[in-house]
């Protein structure tokens, strides 16, 4: 497997859990039109239509369904296993966003930077 077709797999499972393309989108750091684009491309690859969209609503279809029953489990277990390797060393993974003014960023946040960086 490709890490496109890992990706798109990945887009795919968070956009049925979320039920939502703007949720997906926020939870996967893409945009929801960079979002839609890759179950497109996902759609295209498969030859099925795998999601429902409505201006309102999106759902599996039923080829869609059967897909997500199949993968949802094992996206479950990676998650899982690198939940357990990364508690396992004891080091605190993952992105660190923070939006704020830049009187903030540069007062109260710059200053504290270095311990937290030597910290994590």
């Amino acid at each position: 497997m490709r890490g496109s077709d890992f990706a798109e797999l990945k887009a795919f499972v968070a956009v049925v859990e979320r039920k939502s393309f703007a949720r997906a989108a926020e939870h996967l750091g893409l945009s929801p039109s960079a979002l839609s684009q890759t179950i497109r491309q996902l759609e295209g690859r498969m030859g099925a239509r795998l999601l429902n969209r409505t201006t309102r609503s999106v759902a599996p279809s039923a080829s869609g369904e059967q897909l997500y029953r199949r993968i949802a489990p094992l996206f479950r277990e990676m998650t899982d296993a690198v939940a357990e390797v990364s508690e396992a060393t004891g080091q605190v993974s993952g992105t660190l966003r923070i939006n704020t003014l830049g009187i903030a960023a540069r007062t109260i946040i710059a200053p504290r930077l270095a311990r937290f960086h030597q910290v994590y």
